[in-house]
């Protein structure tokens, strides 16, 4: 049984396009940046650029490799 992971991402992307009424993308892969680029979701909410990691799992599981790619990614997309 595969997790909810891509869905949450479109269910999050989906409430920044319906409620919000704002560009936004889930499962974005921008490429040269760590880990491949993933981000979960991307939203422009009044000229911001909105970043959000969505996780599904016991935090408990999100090992410090995790954290650190997570950590890196942000530093080099800049949110």
């Amino acid at each position: 049984m595969s997790g909810i992971g891509p869905t949450l991402e479109w269910y999050i992307g989906e409430w920044f396009r319906f409620w919000l009424q704002v560009p936004a993308r889930h499962g974005v892969t921008v490429k040269g940046l760590a880990d491949g680029g993933d981000l979960d979701v991307v939203a422009f909410v009044e000229g911001k650029r909105i970043m959000v990691e969505c996780k599904s799992g016991n935090p408990a599981h999100i090992g410090e490799a995790a954290l650190r790619l997570f950590l890196q990614s942000a530093k080099e997309f800049g949110p």
